[in-house]
């Protein structure tokens, strides 16, 4: 029973550090009021990463967090344009 164990627990931890590999700290860029009740955060992170998260009205928006890793992505619109478009797709 236990020389099965240890192969499962070896490749679940290796998976663990791959995963851990694909992640990046963003950090809160800009925030904006979509309607009374909901605001849209923008968070950066390294080679371009860029999130946009939504949060409601006494709900905790974390300065930085660690999102998914996106690996050369070419530069994303500015923070203005998009939390422009987010705002407009919510009207």
């Amino acid at each position: 029973m236990k020389l099965l164990f240890l192969p499962l627990l070896l490749a679940s931890s290796q998976a663990l550090a791959q995963a851990a590999n694909d992640l990046t700290v963003c950090r809160l860029t800009k925030c904006m009021k979509i309607d009374k009740d909901t605001t849209a955060c923008v968070y950066r992170g390294a080679h371009n990463t860029q999130e946009t998260l939504m949060f409601e009205r006494y709900e905790f928006r974390p300065k930085e967090y660690l999102c998914q890793w996106q690996i050369d992505q070419p530069p994303p619109p500015n923070i203005y344009d998009t939390l422009k478009a987010i705002k407009e797709s919510q009207e």
